[in-house]
């Protein structure tokens, strides 16, 4: 009897033992208050900057150089990958000694200053590999829209403006990759290259896949990185 009553006892304790052993835990999750990750508290995935870069770029159109000013403004997440916007204009219209024709056989005015023009903008996704070391690569992709076409500017006497001739609509796809140099803290330095890839554009003398092209481009980026 006395036997079954220390062997009672014994199985006592370690059921309260155990008992205790698992409600521990239990305690310590009620007591630690719950957080719910997100965007801006996990550590590996929250903003953790943002910048906007000036950019130029450079390739051919009509057989001369063309050059596209232009620039994104982006925030960070966890020094991984960046996301904004971003533009781009051609800042030199060009002659297309093509189009003056087609204008001049069709018995339209050929301005003097009658010339193609071009803009896209959109959307931009930036994944970028080793973000903290000096030299290190990005590889933006931007999506969205544009217009290109022809025009000439003309001025009544107190303001100027573009007069569109011929022009079109289109949407394009870019994806481009780009060699960063960390010059200070806040300030990087971005060589690279672009495609443009662009739906036809159906405008007269003019080739459907005239932006389709690859571009040289430099940025300097100012921001929080």
């Amino acid at each position: 009897m006395i036997i079954i009553l220390q062997q009672f006892k014994t199985m006592r304790t370690l059921l309260s033992l155990i008992i205790l052993a698992c409600a521990m835990p239990l305690r310590a999750q009620s007591a630690a208050p719950r957080t719910t990750r997100t965007l801006f508290n996990n550590p590996a995935d929250s903003i953790t900057g943002g910048y906007f870069a000036f950019s130029g770029g450079g390739t051919t159109l009509f057989g001369e150089n063309a050059v596209f000013y232009g620039g994104r403004l982006g925030l960070g997440i966890g020094h991984r990958i960046a996301f904004g916007l971003a533009g781009y204009g051609l800042a030199n219209p060009l002659r297309n000694a093509f189009y003056d024709t087609y204008r001049a056989e069709n018995d339209r005015p050929v301005p003097d200053d009658l010339a193609f023009r071009a803009g896209y903008g959109g959307l931009f996704v930036e994944p970028i590999i080793g973000d903290h070391r000096l030299v290190h690569v990005s590889f933006p992709i931007t999506i969205g829209a544009g217009g290109a076409g022809y025009g000439y500017r003309t001025n009544d006497g107190r303001y100027s403006r573009i007069v569109r001739t011929d022009a079109q609509a289109f949407f394009f796809v870019e994806p481009s990759v780009e060699v960063e140099l960390n010059i200070v803290p806040n300030v990087r330095l971005a060589v690279g290259g672009a495609y443009l890839l662009t739906t036809d554009l159906d405008i007269p003398a003019t080739d459907a896949d005239i932006l389709r092209r690859p571009m040289l481009r430099v940025s300097l980026k100012a921001g929080q990185f």
